[in-house]
């Protein structure tokens, strides 16, 4: 079996460390900005890079390597159109020198005024992590087959490590109800000595009665308790209904 080439190693050994950093962030931001950083240290012709994702409303800029970049972005969802929107609308990467483009006449010139000569676009189209990974180059024709195809397998990497950040993000803020609404449960047990059943009940009611979510009249229950030393459900303190409280 022949051994790849030096280059080809040494991205290689890139893509993995890539890989196994992104795997140890924490956080949806942090994964967000090693992801653009990334793209630029890996990527030969890109200068700046941004990051977008399909929200309810449609594609926003989720994180860039500078201000710039970001307005850049940005432009391309006040124009409707530019090198993310079609990558998303095509699946496809697309690959530009803004000097001879014509497939955005609203983006393009404004692009151009901001100093952006070339772009390169990858979809992400991983479950979770929908959008575009943008590159940009203030020169002309910056960009490569080659930086394609590397930038294509860092959009990869991009997606599976935000899905599976967004899929533990998720789970982190199902426990933290979970924990919350347990402690709104006991608040409203000890106070109007109630089964568990039913004081989860009241608190369901609460929520549907006042159209908040049930995460959020939890939260409102407990931090009405830890502010008051004298409120109910406290030993000693006043046993009258608690305005805070969801109505039982």
């Amino acid at each position: 079996m022949s051994t790849p080439p030096q280059p080809e190693r040494d991205l290689a050994t890139e893509l993995a460390a890539l890989a196994r950093a992104l795997q140890e962030r924490r956080d949806v931001a942090d994964v967000r900005a090693d992801i653009v950083a990334a793209a630029v240290r890996l990527v030969p012709g890109a200068d700046h890079a941004a990051l977008s994702l399909h929200e309810r409303t449609g594609l926003r800029s989720a994180a860039a390597t500078s201000e710039s970049a970001r307005r850049t972005d940005t432009l391309q969802y006040w124009c409707r159109q530019g090198p993310s929107v079609q990558a998303v609308d095509d699946a496809a990467a697309v690959r530009a020198d803004l000097h001879r483009e014509t497939r955005w006449p609203e983006f393009t010139p404004r692009a151009l005024d901001r100093g952006v000569g070339s772009v390169l676009a990858l979809p992400l189209t991983q479950k979770g992590a929908q959008g575009a990974l943008l590159l940009f180059s203030p020169a002309v024709s910056a960009f490569t087959a080659d930086d394609e195809r590397i930038a294509g397998l860092v959009a990869a990497h991009a997606g599976a490590a935000l899905a599976a950040a967004h899929e533990r993000a998720h789970l982190r803020a199902a426990l933290e109800s979970r924990e919350v609404i347990g402690q709104a449960t006991g608040v409203l047990m000890e106070r109007n000595r109630l089964p568990a059943e039913d004081a989860f009940a009241a608190l369901s009611r609460a929520s549907q009665n006042t159209n908040r979510k049930l995460r959020e009249v939890a939260e409102h229950l407990v931090r009405a308790r830890a502010a008051d030393p004298g409120a109910p459900g406290r030993r000693g303190g006043n046993r009258s209904a608690d305005p805070a409280a969801p109505p039982v």
